[in-house]
């Protein structure tokens, strides 16, 4: 449209040229003299001019409306453009708040997968605490258990003062003689390295006839008076320890038709077997002179 214009424009010039110059150069009567063919030459110029402006303002126009409807498809484009950078922020933002929310999440679950690890740690340490107290008492225990093993209890009977060889004897063999049936005592010697713990000391006569009996003992059978029981619940410690032997006083009663007979002694010990001496006695008021 532009160089259609220009071309009028041209083509009006050069018409505008050749006509003024051949109103100048004619010799038409009808044209007038030079006057008038100034003046017309002067209106011919006037109306080049106002056309060309015409058309000067015409293209103008033009070229403003063809700028604008550019400009205005630009900003449209721009707009265009423009909603779909929005959409594409708005997209950005949704996702990037989706973002938030699962980090958030994530943190959340980090929170209590700590706290369940700390929990978990303190569990740990009291376990651990809980085991070295249990590995320390263990440990006490089994050296208690090991100083018991390498300890032992040892005992030395000895009754009326008499050697050990006296015990153990068969009927038939040296007997031990007793002058006083109502002050018999029987001491027990721990030659060992531990105590006699919870020990039950059990006498025994025999015939059955033969009765034992003393204040600081009691009947396991009180039908059975020949057999009787001392028990202390301090134990017999050794004589390393107690410096002395551990006695026992007791009485027996004789019938007057029995003369001899037999004393059992059985020791016994939580922590030891049983330990049997006996002895055989003659009660010299029954023997006849």
């Amino acid at each position: 449209m532009n160089v259609f214009l220009w071309m009028l424009v041209a083509i009006g010039f050069v018409a505008a040229i050749v006509f003024m110059g051949w109103l100048w150069t004619t010799k038409n009567p009808r044209i007038g003299e030079l006057g008038d063919r100034l003046n017309l030459m002067i209106n011919a110029s006037m109306f080049v001019l106002t056309v060309l402006s015409i058309t000067i303002a015409i293209a103008a126009f033009h070229d403003a409306k063809t700028s604008g409807d550019e400009q205005k498809k630009a900003l449209d484009s721009s707009r265009d453009s423009l909603r779909d950078v929005v959409s594409v922020l708005n997209t950005q933002v949704a996702l990037l708040n989706d973002a938030q929310d699962t980090l958030r999440s994530q943190l959340n679950v980090s929170r209590q997968q700590q706290q369940a690890m700390t929990a978990t740690n303190i569990a740990l340490l009291r376990t651990n605490r809980t085991l070295k107290s249990q590995l320390r008492i263990a440990t006490a225990q089994n050296d208690r258990e090991l100083d018991r093993l390498n300890k032992w209890a040892l005992v030395v009977f000895r009754f009326q003062d008499l050697p050990e060889e006296a015990f153990q004897l068969e009927a038939g063999g040296v007997p031990v003689k007793i002058k006083d049936p109502n002050d018999l005592t029987l001491t027990i010697t721990n030659i060992g390295t531990a105590p006699i713990l919870n020990p039950v000391l059990t006498i025994s006569a025999s015939p059955a006839s033969i009765s034992v009996s003393t204040d600081e003992a009691f009947y396991p059978n009180p039908r059975r008076r020949n057999t009787i029981q001392f028990y202390s619940g301090t134990g017999l410690e050794p004589v390393s320890v107690a410096d002395r032997g551990y006695a026992y006083h007791f009485k027996i009663a004789v019938p007057p038709d029995v003369t001899s007979g037999e004393l059992v002694f059985r020791l016994f010990g939580s922590n030891m077997t049983k330990v049997t001496a006996s002895a055989f006695v003659v009660v010299e008021q029954n023997v006849p002179k």
